[in-house]
């Protein structure tokens, strides 16, 4: 086999499994958007990351949040989430299912944006996953 084509083979389960891990994200998220019980919880903390492999300035921080909301049942639930920009102690509109409130909680409305992200995540990952399969078979051909 040639060298390249087994170079070119590689990244293709990669992009596969991200492209899966992704899709099985946004499938969860769409059913709590769409069936989800809706209560307010706030932004409880905020803080910084640095990106990259281990490099002390490798690129800007990254902010992260850190929101908690109470279920219908009582129970104190705290879950991270991407979104634009929400300040500590900012109102949210959290959405979750009653079976699993700790695995489905995500922030609704124009406040979040991690349902964005992952849409352009299963575009981008789909896209190029395919892209590269089937360059590896019209090149096998």
């Amino acid at each position: 086999m040639d060298t390249a084509l087994l170079i070119m083979m590689l990244p293709l389960p990669v992009l596969a499994i991200f492209t899966v891990v992704y899709a099985r994200q946004l499938r969860s998220k769409l059913r709590t958007a769409r069936t989800g019980l809706v209560t307010t919880g706030h932004c409880v903390r905020v803080y910084f990351t640095q990106s990259g492999p281990g490099v002390a300035n490798y690129g800007p921080p990254m902010r992260n949040h850190v929101f908690a909301f109470t279920t219908r049942s009582g129970e104190w639930v705290e879950f991270e989430e991407s979104v634009a920009h929400q300040e500590e102690g900012a109102p949210v509109s959290v959405r979750y299912q009653p079976g699993d409130p700790r695995r489905t909680a995500t922030i609704s409305g124009s406040n979040g944006s991690s349902l964005v992200f992952d849409v352009i995540a299963v575009v981008g990952f789909g896209f190029f996953t395919l892209l590269l399969a089937v360059g590896l078979l019209l090149s096998l051909a």
